[in-house]
């Protein structure tokens, strides 16, 4: 192959290794879980049940509602604060989430944990006071 047809060659692999669909534009979330009267939501326990070191005994999760585009996950889980009940979503590579419709829904309890702590791990339903936002469609 002549050197010119050569270096043509690369330099088209390249450019065309280059191009391709451009990522999906992405938005920091972040909020706090309230309880019903307006305080910050806290998990209540057993005392003879603490959670785990690093625990906050809460997980918020985003679900992509409807069809998710080529490239981008189903869900994202939230980065909970345990101390204020703040959270936010970090989403791939801490750049935040796409743009879209999402279901929240929050689960109580420690990690692996299943309702009321019997049954096969989930992370748990819901507690008693549980923010009102579970199961809510949310933009981003």
């Amino acid at each position: 192959m002549p050197r010119a047809a050569l270096v043509s060659s690369l330099a088209l692999a390249l450019l065309a290794h280059g191009c391709g669909a451009p990522a999906a534009k992405t938005y920091p979330v972040r909020g706090k879980l309230v309880a019903k009267d307006g305080a910050a939501f806290k998990p209540a326990r057993p005392g003879n049940q603490p959670l785990p070191p690093g625990d906050p005994g809460i997980r918020v999760k985003f679900a992509r509602t409807g069809e998710v585009p080529a490239g981008e996950d189903a869900f994202y889980y939230a980065t909970v604060n345990g101390e204020d009940s703040t959270f936010n979503v970090p989403g791939k590579a801490n750049a935040g989430i796409p743009a879209g419709q999402y279901k929240v829904t929050v689960l109580v309890g420690a990690a692996g944990e299943g309702a009321g702590g019997k049954g096969p791990p989930r992370g748990g339903p819901p507690g008693a006071g549980a923010p009102s936002m579970d199961g809510k469609e949310v933009a981003i």
